[in-house]
C-alpha cells in the first residue's frame, strides 16, 4: 500500500520570533509607562502633616485622663452635633480627638468613619490655636491642604472650620469642627458661635469625667 505523505511544516521560526520581539516591545513601553505613571504619583506631594504642639507629651497625658477615646455614642455630644448641623447648615460635623497617631470622632454626623491617621487631619492644625478658630474657607486654595487625600478625594472637602476644645487646664484635645463639600464664608458671628458649642463640648467632657471619677472613689 502506498505511505500518505505528511505535509510538510511550515518554517514560521522566524515569524514567531519576530512576533514574540514585538510582544516584548509592547509589554516593555507598557511597563516603562506604569511605571513613569508610578513615579509621577509617588512625587505628587499629599498631605502635610501638622507640627506637633509644644506641650504635646502633657496634652496627650490629659487626654488619657479623660478615658473617653473609643467609647460608645453619648446623647450629650450628639445632642450639640445636631445642633451645631442645623445651625450652620453643614453636611458634617465631627467632634475630634487628637491622639498620638490619629484622630477619633467621638461624635460623628455626615461620615461613614470614627477615625482618619493624624497626617491627613485638619483638626491637627486647629488645636495649635487654643484660642480662634482654623477656617479653611477653600481647601484647594490652601498649601497646606490643597493636596489632602481628604481633599481631592471622599469626603472631597473643601470649607473646614474647628474651633479648639480647651480643657480647665488649657489643654487643646482636639476640636468641634463643621466641613463641607463647597467652599463657604464664615463670619466674626458664626466663629463666635462655634467656639461656645466647643465649650459646651468641653463642659460635658470635664463633667463626664468628674462623674466617672465619683463613683470610683465611692
Amino acid at each position: 500500500s502506498t505511505r500518505s505523505k505528511r505535509a510538510p511544516i511550515p518554517k514560521v521560526t522566524g515569524q514567531l520570533s519576530r512576533i514574540a520581539v514585538e510582544q516584548d516591545a509592547i509589554r516593555i513601553e507598557r511597563d516603562d509607562k506604569s511605571l513613569s505613571n508610578f513615579k509621577q504619583i509617588s512625587s505628587t506631594k499629599m498631605a502635610v502633616p501638622a507640627p506637633l504642639p509644644k506641650n504635646e507629651t502633657e496634652r496627650l497625658g490629659e487626654l488619657m485622663d479623660f478615658d473617653i477615646l473609643d467609647t460608645s455614642d453619648e446623647e450629650v455630644f450628639d445632642g450639640i452635633t445636631k445642633m451645631a448641623k442645623r445651625l450652620f447648615n453643614v453636611p458634617i460635623v465631627l467632634v475630634s480627638l487628637v491622639d498620638e497617631n490619629r484622630q477619633w470622632f467621638k461624635s460623628c454626623i455626615g461620615l461613614p468613619v470614627r477615625e482618619t491617621g493624624r497626617d491627613v487631619a485638619f483638626c491637627a492644625y486647629a488645636i495649635l490655636n487654643p484660642t480662634e478658630p482654623l477656617v479653611i474657607n477653600d481647601a484647594l486654595e490652601d498649601d497646606r491642604f490643597k493636596n489632602n487625600p481628604l481633599v481631592v478625594g471622599d469626603p472631597f472637602i473643601r470649607f473646614y472650620a474647628g474651633a479648639a476644645l480647651v480643657t480647665s487646664n488649657g489643654f487643646s484635645l482636639g476640636t468641634l469642627c463643621l466641613i463641607d463639600q463647597k467652599p463657604r464664608e464664615f463670619t466674626l458671628e458664626d466663629r463666635t458661635r462655634l467656639k461656645k458649642y466647643a465649650y459646651s463640648i468641653v463642659s460635658a467632657m470635664e463633667m463626664r469625667k468628674a462623674i466617672a471619677k465619683a463613683i470610683n472613689d465611692e
